[in-house]
């Protein structure tokens, strides 16, 4: 048999080596690596004329970035068998993982195979906390920091060191831009539809965040080979305060809208309503808020923020709340809806209709309105 021949064989065994690839959260408290990717290979193999109950004598799945691998084998993989591999990274790290898989055809070492390495299709499974545990370890306040750190020159400073201080700052420039194509392919590992507009909207303040604290080092950049010595102090002095003003703004965005979808944890201190606040009279009725747990926590940590969720719905005189959960099995599901059916501000729950998620979602109707039961 030809080259060519043996080729055409592996082409079309290889159709029937399944892999499967997912990527998670880690949900473990402080896991050291945040996300999960999951691989499974599956030997889905059929074809009449091969009646050998093991086809692939060794199967090598290889995985990691170049040229560090993790190496999971298996032998003797029959027909309808599959095995998994767990791989835990930092998120900056998953769109930088690749795998390949090699091994031997029986019978008898009739062929041997390798499938080049290739990168992770970017399918959105990631949940939306994972985007901001993704910002929170980016720290994009970080070039804010380096800037106010920056030393200015002085007339004293020679043309090596001026020239030195313009490469730390090109420096600066190369990474936050690096940072933001990070960002924009991390996104793309994201499943935000419950919250699109949600999304976007603060993709957009980040991106002119960072475009703007990008622009601004490079205004730091050019007084530097103008040999501005004196201009370049009060520029940066300027350039600090209003990237202040702008990071203090993005942080209250992201705050804002973690609590609005559920994601925070961050609690928040209502003090007892004084006899002016009763005089407010009942606040205009919100038909339905939702949260979403399903995915970003475990029972421990899921359980408080509902707590937390209903008051705030109450206090909102939001008439229905909606929580996803998700289906799995029904450990989530079961927590949220013993915890609302004991709840005083519940008045009754029930699954949510099919178009709203069905057994995954729980929907609960709050009772009327009373800031003396808050």
């Amino acid at each position: 048999m030809t080259l060519s021949g043996l080729s055409s064989i592996w082409d079309e065994i290889s159709k029937f080596l399944r892999v499967d690839i997912s990527i998670s959260q880690d949900l473990v408290p402080n896991a050291k690596y945040p996300a999960i990717i999951k691989f499974v290979v599956t030997n889905t193999f059929e074809h009449e004329e091969f009646q050998t109950d093991v086809l692939f004598e060794e199967v090598q799945l290889k995985v990691g970035m170049p040229p560090n691998w993790h190496v999971e084998k298996v032998e003797n993989f029959s027909i309808g068998q599959s095995f998994s591999y767990e791989h835990h990274c930092n998120y900056d790290e998953i769109m930088k993982v690749q795998w390949a898989l090699e091994g031997r055809v029986s019978p008898a070492l009739l062929l041997t195979f390798h499938v080049r390495p290739s990168n992770l299709n970017r399918n959105r499974q990631l949940p939306v906390k994972a985007y901001f545990d993704f910002l929170e370890h980016m720290n994009i306040h970080k070039w804010l920091e380096q800037i106010k750190s920056f030393s200015a020159p002085t007339q004293d400073t020679t043309l090596a060191d001026m020239k030195s201080k313009e490469r730390a700052l090109n420096a600066l420039t190369s990474e936050l831009m690096n940072s933001k194509q990070q960002l924009q392919d991390f996104l793309g590992l994201i499943d935000y539809d419950r919250a699109r507009d949600d999304i976007l909207q603060y993709r957009k303040a980040v991106e002119e965040y960072l475009t703007g604290t990008q622009r601004e080092i490079g205004d730091l950049i050019q007084r530097l080979t103008n040999h501005d010595t004196q201009g370049f102090g009060k520029t940066r002095d300027r350039i600090v305060t209003k990237l202040s003003d702008r990071a203090s703004t993005l942080d209250k965005f992201t705050e804002d809208l973690g609590q609005k979808l559920g994601i925070l944890t961050k609690v928040v201190e209502h003090k007892t309503l004084n006899l002016e606040a009763s005089k407010i009279g009942t606040p205009p009725a919100i038909p339905l808020r939702e949260i979403d747990l399903h995915g970003n926590h475990n029972i421990e940590e899921a359980i408080p923020m509902l707590q937390d969720f209903i008051k705030e719905s109450y206090r909102d005189n939001v008439r229905v709340i909606r929580i996803v959960h998700g289906k799995g099995i029904g450990v989530l599901r079961d927590a949220v809806r013993t915890h609302l059916e004991s709840h005083k501000l519940v008045k009754s729950v029930s699954s949510a209709d099919k178009d709203h998620g069905g057994e995954g979602a729980t929907e609960a109707q709050l009772v009327d309105y009373n800031m003396n039961l808050l």
